[in-house]
Formats: C-alpha cells, sequence, structure tokens
C-alpha cells in the first residue's frame, strides 16, 4: 500500500560523506546567509536534497522495491526495502521522519478507469478537480495539498510516461486510487509514528489501510453507468454503429428480440442472427454493465476497494514474524 515517501533525516549531511559518490549530483548552491551550502541529487529513482535542516529523501519505495509501482508492496517488504536502501546508502533510515506518505492500491476493474471517474462525487471540505477524461483529484488548499485523494488509470500514466508495464497488468483496466498525506503525517491518520520504523509494526501498517478505506468511505459516489457519449467515444471504430444500436433499444434483451423478429420474418439467415446475437453479447459483455455483473459502477467500485483492504489485511496480520525479525534494520 505504501507508495511514494518522503523521509527527513535531521542534521544529517549525506553530501559530506565518503558515500556521496553513489549519488548524483545535480545541484549545489552555496547560501552565504546560512553559511551552507544546499545540495541535491538522486539516487536510483529517489530525488535527494539537503540544507540546514538535514536530508530529505523522496520517491516511490514500492518502485525501489519491486522495479515498478503497479504491484503492492506488503509490510515485510517495506521493512526489506528500508534495510537494503539502509545498507547501500550507510544511513540510519528507521530513524528518520516521514514528511509525505503516499497510500494507494491499482483496482482491476472491469471496464477503462475513465468511466468510474462519474462516480466520484464530492468529498467534505475537499475541492473536486477533474483533468480530461482520466483523472479526479479531492484535495484542499492549492498551495498546501497537505491532503490529496486521487483517481486516475495506471496503465494510461504508465504509457504517457512511456513507462514498461509488467506483462501481467498490461490487459487489465486498472483504476488507482491513491491517497497522499503531506506536513503532520502523525496527525493526518491519527496514529502513533514518530518515525519510518513505526510503520513496521501490525498495528500501525493496518491503520494506514484502514486509514486509506476510510477516506474512501467518506467520498460521496454516484449510482452510475458508463456515460452514453464517453463510451461511443472510447469504443472501437467497427463497434460504434452496433453500440449506438444497443443504446438506443436501452437493454441487451430488447436488442436481441429486435433482430431475432428479423430473423422469424425472413431477413436474416439463422448464420446471420447467432453472428448478431453473439455480437451484441460482447458488446454488452465490453461496454455495458448490466451487461456483465448486474452492479453498478458504483459498487463494483466499493467492492473492489473492500477486496483490496481485506487482502491487504490479510497479509499483513499472517505474514512470518521470523522473516519480520530478518528484515528488521
Amino acid at each position: 500500500m505504501i507508495d511514494t515517501i518522503r523521509i527527513h533525516i535531521p542534521f544529517f549531511y549525506i553530501f559530506q560523506r565518503p558515500m556521496v559518490c553513489k549519488i548524483n549530483i545535480n545541484d549545489a548552491t552555496q547560501c552565504y546567509g546560512e553559511g551552507i551550502t544546499r545540495y541535491s541529487g538522486n539516487y536510483k529513482n529517489f530525488n535527494i536534497t539537503q540544507n540546514g535542516f538535514g536530508t530529505y529523501f523522496s520517491g516511490s519505495i514500492c518502485k525501489y522495491f519491486h522495479g515498478e509501482n503497479f504491484s503492492t508492496l506488503t509490510r515485510l517488504q517495506f521493512i526489506a526495502a528500508i534495510k537494503q536502501l539502509s545498507q547501500e546508502l550507510e544511513i540510519d533510515f528507521k530513524r528518520g521522519h516521514i514528511t509525505r506518505l503516499d497510500i494507494a492500491e491499482n483496482l482491476p476493474m472491469v471496464y477503462k478507469p475513465s468511466y468510474y471517474n462519474d462516480c466520484i462525487i464530492s468529498y467534505p471540505r475537499l475541492s473536486k478537480n477533474t483533468y480530461g477524461n482520466t483523472t479526479v483529484e479531492l484535495s484542499g488548499n492549492k498551495k498546501k495539498k497537505t491532503k490529496l485523494l486521487k483517481f486516475y488509470s495506471k496503465n494510461a500514466e504508465a504509457i504517457a510516461r512511456e513507462t514498461p508495464i509488467p506483462i501481467q497488468y498490461q490487459n487489465v483496466h486498472l483504476y488507482r486510487y491513491e491517497i497522499s498525506i503531506a506536513g503532520h503525517v502523525k496527525t493526518a491518520l491519527k496514529l502513533d509514528i514518530e518515525n519510518v520504523s513505526s510503520l513496521y509494526t501490525v498495528e500501525n501498517y493496518c491503520g494506514l489501510i484502514n486509514f486509506w478505506s476510510k477516506e474512501f468511505g467518506t467520498i460521496t459516489l454516484a449510482e452510475t453507468a458508463p456515460n452514453e457519449e464517453r463510451l461511443l467515444l472510447n469504443c472501437k471504430p467497427n463497434d460504434r454503429v452496433w453500440l449506438q444500436y444497443i443504446l438506443n433499444c436501452k437493454s441487451e434483451a430488447t436488442a436481441i428480440r429486435s433482430q431475432q423478429k428479423l430473423f422469424i420474418n425472413g431477413e436474416m439467415t439463422s448464420s446471420q442472427f447467432r453472428s448478431v446475437k453473439t455480437k451484441i453479447n460482447r458488446l454488452c459483455k465490453d461496454y455495458l454493465t448490466l451487461g456483465v455483473n448486474n452492479i453498478s459502477l458504483k459498487d463494483e467500485l466499493v467492492q473492489a476497494v473492500k477486496a483490496a483492504v481485506t487482502r491487504n489485511i490479510t497479509n499483513c496480520t499472517t505474514e512470518d514474524r521470523g522473516e519480520e525479525m530478518q528484515g528488521e534494520v
């Protein structure tokens, strides 16, 4: 569930230590008034900055560990990733303070992720912003987004950034639900998290998962089916005429009965009718909610979040404690 994390290590000057050779230094600015040099650089997929308050590490811990952030980072994998990063850079990361934390999951859905954006209506005291038909954000003050809820297509993001999609996710509609907490992470989560090692406990890691679930439950959702205009825009060109016909008929059954009358009246052969019926069935399965699972998009989204919570809580509470001891930094 943990993805991007920003860790602050007070008064630790990494750029003055021998392991600086492992870091790509992008900029070094002398701040004469403060009498120090500010540095910025990167290590693997982490951005690193240093000033008079210490050193900040920011990046996807999931991508660092898995090589991608399509997969979910379990609690033990998080422990192993922190241990590995600490060994590589000779820094005790478990004592660092967390100043940003992203909790996210990629939900496998029936339809294209953009269809589910119509379900997201509002969240108390947060503003809704929509970017095209791909992304919905719920956030507070634009200048200081201390809490941000974001919904978008994970595959579309990867394609836009020219990032490889793992083969097991290439033909899956992944709808990403992500919460980003910046600033007072402990206060926002209402968990006893003093430093990175505080996230190791089963109680706190499960607390993150439950927080992610509770925040979703606060969102006002709409009972909706895929918008007809969007359906026609996003469907394959060869399917568009038939899909419009089904939409005009209002249901899969009505569309099939209409074609069956043509067959009975001798206006099409039995093989033509079977072909048309198969096509209607396929289009309803691919594009229309009631043709797949007889539930609304809202209900499907709610079920997907509940399944993710159950799966992650189960993983968190049943992982081998012997592995946990080995994974401690």
